[in-house]
């Protein structure tokens, strides 16, 4: 049984493979989208129980992205978890202020992926 749907915005598919398995060992099912414009349209249909979101994708960039969900009300209090390849200095700061709560870097170290995944999601965010 799904403990909820994550919404992942990735457009690199081998790292959005990597996370939909990872993703399913938490118990956790994933909608995956290759846009911030897909997944901001997605976000108030599908109610997920958390976003996890790459920086570096093409046309809206991810942390205007997390802006625009905290700025709205059915989405603010979604988790959201950034994983970027490119992670440059001040990046995590940019990240954190703009309203994620956690900060990975690629190549994905699967065992910290899964406690972050599991830390957010055990915090009762039902998308009701």
């Amino acid at each position: 049984m799904s403990r909820g749907i994550v919404l992942v915005m990735e457009d690199d598919p081998l790292s959005a493979k990597l996370t939909r398995t990872l993703l399913g060992l938490c118990g956790l099912e994933a909608e995956i989208v290759a846009t911030a414009e897909e997944g901001l349209a997605l976000s108030k249909a599908l109610r997920p129980v958390l976003v996890i979101m790459d920086l570096r994708l093409p046309g809206l960039d991810g942390l205007t992205a997390i802006s625009r969900l905290r700025s709205d009300a059915e989405t603010s209090a979604i988790p959201v978890a950034v994983v970027t390849a490119q992670a440059t200095p001040g990046e995590q700061e940019r990240a954190v202020a703009a309203g994620c709560q956690a900060f990975l870097t690629k190549p994905i170290d699967t065992r910290r992926f899964v406690e972050t995944v599991n830390a957010l999601t055990a915090r009762g965010w039902s998308g009701e």
